[in-house]
Order: structure tokens, then sequence, then C-alpha cells
């Protein structure tokens, strides 16, 4: 009898010992270890350093692309304009080439009984146009030796008379000094270059009607305009007098 009350006594304090065991081990079965916060804390630390929208990382991201995808792509640069120095014009006069600023040699003319060169004038009081005409040999003859007598001392700069030329008289008001040639367009290829040479005229030219002339013909075009006339005359002569 005692053995078995001694078995009775034992038993509660049995299940109490696996109680307390399963107390004890129930808190270490439900004990969940909280994540490693490290990753969060550090990505939030990083976007604490940006210096635009540090609250607002998925704005900053956006913004910080904006200048690099937003911008228009750039055109590609612009591709050097070359002068075309050979070109092809239908010729403006008999007596010209079909070569912007180009005249025929003297020998060329006279075979074709090209002698007598002509130009339009017009008249600053009245306001008339009518036509001058030279004659080919006597001028050409007047101003080849003028510059072959000149040249040196002239040093690459024109004589005042070529700079400003004088105007002429109208036939028809009459009034004095006020006929001056009718210069053409560059632009359009229509400058009567040699009717100027002969009539001493290339002074009433602008800037861009020389620096036209002394691009086609490979001078220099930045100088003065006395400089400027004084090479037309002289390239003007050269082209005349060379051979064929």
């Amino acid at each position: 009898m005692e053995n078995k009350d001694n078995k009775r006594k034992d038993q509660p304090s049995s299940a109490s010992t696996n109680h307390h065991r399963r107390r004890n081990v129930k808190p270490k079965l439900t004990a969940v270890t909280p994540p490693n916060p490290e990753p969060q804390d550090q990505e939030i630390r990083e976007l604490q350093t940006l210096s635009l929208f540090p609250t607002e990382p998925s704005s900053s991201s956006s913004h910080s692309q904006v200048p690099e995808f937003s911008s228009p792509p750039q055109p590609p640069p612009a591709l050097a304009v070359v002068d075309d120095l050979n070109i092809v014009i239908p010729p403006p006069f008999p007596w010209a080439t079909d070569r912007p600023a180009k005249i025929h040699t003297l020998q060329y003319l006279n075979q074709n009984k090209i002698l007598t060169i002509t130009g339009d004038v017009q008249c600053g009081s009245c306001h008339k146009k009518f036509e001058m005409e030279f004659d080919l040999k006597q001028k050409a003859a007047e101003h080849g030796k003028f510059l072959k007598d000149h040249r040196d001392s002239l040093h690459n700069r024109c004589p005042k008379e070529w700079m400003n030329p004088n105007p002429i008289a109208c036939k028809f008001c009459g009034k004095e000094k006020c006929v001056k040639p009718v210069i053409g367009s560059w632009k359009e290829h229509s400058i009567n270059w040699l009717f100027l040479w002969l009539g001493q005229f290339i002074g009433f030219c602008t800037l861009e009607d020389l620096r036209y002339f002394c691009k086609y013909n490979k001078l220099h075009r930045t100088a003065a305009k006395d400089r400027l006339v004084f090479n037309a005359y002289t390239e003007i002569f050269k082209q005349l007098i060379q051979a064929d």
C-alpha cells in the first residue's frame, strides 16, 4: 500500500516536472530571432546621403536620371562648306568665259572679231540708262603701258584715279559727273569685268564685288580696298595677255 501511495505521490511530481519542462521548452520554440536589420539600415543610410529628396529614394533616383535620358540627342556637327572654285556658268558676255570673273584673251577676242566692248551706265540725275563702248585694242594698250611703267612704284596699291574714278557726263541731260556704270550682281555672276577695266570703273565696285573677283581668281581678299582694286586691274591684264 505504501508503494502505491508513493507512486501516486510521485506521479504529480512527474507531471509537474514535465509541465515545467514543456513550459521551459515552449518559450524556446516560440522565440523567433528578429531579422538582421543591417541591410535595411544600410539602405536607409545610403538614401539619406543623397543630396536631393533624401526621404523619397524613388523620386531622387528618377530625378538623377532626368538629365541623362530626357535631353534630346545632339545633332551631328555640320559639315564644313567648301567653296567650289571650279563651277561652270553660262558666259554673261561674249568676252567672258564660262568661269566666274574670267575673260578671254586678246588673241581669242581678235580671232573672233570681238574688238568693241560695251556696258551699261546710268545717270544719277535723270536716271536714264544708256550703253557705252570702248575700243578694246586702244584701251588695253593704254592700261597695259601704265601698269608696266608704274607697277614697281605703286607698291601693290592702285592710284587715286582707279580708287575713286570720276563719273562722266550724261548724254541726255548733259549734267557733268553724274553717270556711273551699272554694276551687275556678283551673286548672279553678271559683273562686266572687262568693261569696268577698260573704263577704269572698277573703283565703283563694292568690297563684296572685289572679294568675289579675288575669290574666283585665287587672290588675297581680306586686304584694304585699294589693294583689292589693284589686284583686279593686274589680274584682268594678265588674263588678256596670256597665251591660249
